[in-house]
């Protein structure tokens, strides 16, 4: 289990956070850049450097906090990182407490 992960996991047992930060689709994507990144062993000014950006916007991608990406920077992003970008919709499962990896979904409520 990634680092993200388990700070994502400990942020979900607080019901303060659980319901804003559950899955957010800007907390998967740093997640799944992060990980891409290191895997292939680059440092944020590498991947900068080849994406053809500067090392502060891998950086937003990177916080979890960052929602203004376009599709461009991130099919050049993905390129870069010997992967293809997938978007879809996932139907939300209540069966499910975290999202599958490349996908997102909003967290259902309970019911009252």
């Amino acid at each position: 289990m990634s680092d993200w992960q388990k700070l994502k996991r400990e942020i979900l047992k607080k019901p303060e956070y659980a319901g804003e930060y559950a899955s957010t689709p800007s907390l998967d994507l740093a997640l799944l850049i992060v990980n891409a990144r290191k895997s292939r062993h680059l440092t944020q000014q590498q991947l900068a450097e080849l994406s053809g950006t500067r090392q502060p916007a891998i950086s937003r991608l990177e916080s979890g906090d960052y929602e203004s990406c376009s599709i461009k920077t991130l099919s050049t992003i993905a390129r870069v990182l010997k992967k293809s970008l997938k978007i879809s919709f996932a139907d939300f499962s209540p069966q499910e407490d975290t999202p599958r990896a490349g996908e997102t979904h909003a967290k259902k409520r309970k019911a009252a």
